[in-house]
């Protein structure tokens, strides 16, 4: 697809204002394996990358070089939206609308910063199997080699069925495939009984029913740059560290980044519809699907809320679900670092 004016425009500002000239050179030879000096050579800078521009685009690898730029600089929003426009990497429905309807609530330039870095971030767990993989759940980086997922999205490990060789972490959209360590367990807490309850309900899980597991990587996957082939300088994938500062409340905006059944990510919104009496799970109302569980929960500031666990648990055939569960942040790392 060739690309437009606006979008061409959009990734020069952005490539300008993200690389000085040599550290463009080192991107493209590193990642792309191009000589700048082959492409142009022209005197001003901003000459240098149009060219660059149009010489990817007329020469069909301008979505490499896009791939190649948002590796090497993760977090920069314009680089994410020039993706979006071409190539969706997030599925994220009405998104645009949204952000609208809640400023000057959400800063949109800041949002698309925070969600661009926690695309590196978010991972899809899969077992390892003769024929292939099989899609688990989904997981985050909370530290340089820690993942946090559902303790039921990985509960064959805590019962002997799975080994930690069999569980394989998939990062970028497939691109970074990453093992745990052999010392993999780093704190973990049961579902409870409760998962199970049709529909609200008085009864609540006990304070360590909190459904989480914390797994160590095979290396510090956060603190290194994203991509196969990075260049000097490039920015590391980090984690999410961010936690939302209060309590949740009903109405509070909730997002979630998912992997939906092993497919690629989607980002959707809903609401807070109640946090239970001990703060152990909350009720909301964004869409997820299987694979999801494990996914992380944003507040629209991108602040970690909760872990999504599980959808409405009604069983009639008559039922219409209208909610899923979660387990608020706040008590999953209260309960992981007193551990």
């Amino acid at each position: 697809m060739p690309i437009d004016g606006d979008s061409a425009r959009l990734l020069s500002e952005a490539l300008l204002d993200s690389f000085l000239p040599d550290r463009l050179d080192q991107m493209l030879f590193y990642r792309l394996g191009k000589h700048r000096h082959r492409i142009t050579m022209k005197p001003d800078y901003e000459s240098v990358v149009f060219d660059l521009i149009m010489a990817a685009d007329s020469e069909g690898w301008l979505d490499r070089l896009v791939l190649a730029a948002r590796q090497s600089r993760p977090s920069e929003p314009r680089l994410f939206e020039v993706a979006q426009r071409r190539r969706p990497t997030i599925e994220s429905g009405g998104l645009e609308s949204i952000l609208n309807i809640r400023a000057p609530a959400v800063e949109p330039a800041k949002f698309r910063a925070a969600l661009a870095a926690a695309e590196a971030q978010v991972c899809l767990l899969a077992r390892r199997t003769a024929t292939g993989s099989v899609p688990l759940g989904t997981g985050f980086l909370v530290g340089p080699d820690l993942c946090l997922t559902s303790h039921h999205v990985v509960g064959g490990l805590f019962t002997g069925e799975l080994r930690g060789a069999d569980i394989e972490l998939s990062f970028d959209h497939g691109e970074t495939l990453h093992r745990l360590a052999g010392d993999w367990q780093v704190a973990a807490a049961p579902p409870s009984a409760f998962e199970e309850l049709p529909g609200p309900s008085d009864q609540v899980p006990a304070p360590g029913e909190l459904d989480f597991a914390v797994l160590r990587l095979a290396g510090e996957l956060g603190s290194q740059p994203v991509g196969a082939k990075p260049e000097p300088g490039a920015e590391s994938r980090g984690w999410i560290e961010r936690l939302a500062p209060g309590p949740l409340r009903a109405g509070d905006d909730l997002l979630v980044l998912q992997h939906i059944q092993g497919k690629p990510m989607r980002l959707t919104l809903g609401q807070v519809l109640d946090v239970n009496p001990n703060g152990t799970r909350l009720r909301h109302t964004a869409n997820t699907d299987g694979g999801s569980s494990g996914s992380p929960c944003f507040t629209l500031a991108m602040e970690l809320a909760a872990i999504h666990q599980a959808g409405d648990p009604g069983r009639s055939k008559w039922h219409v679900p209208d909610h899923n569960r979660a387990v608020p942040a706040a008590a999953v790392f209260s309960r992981w670092r007193s551990s």
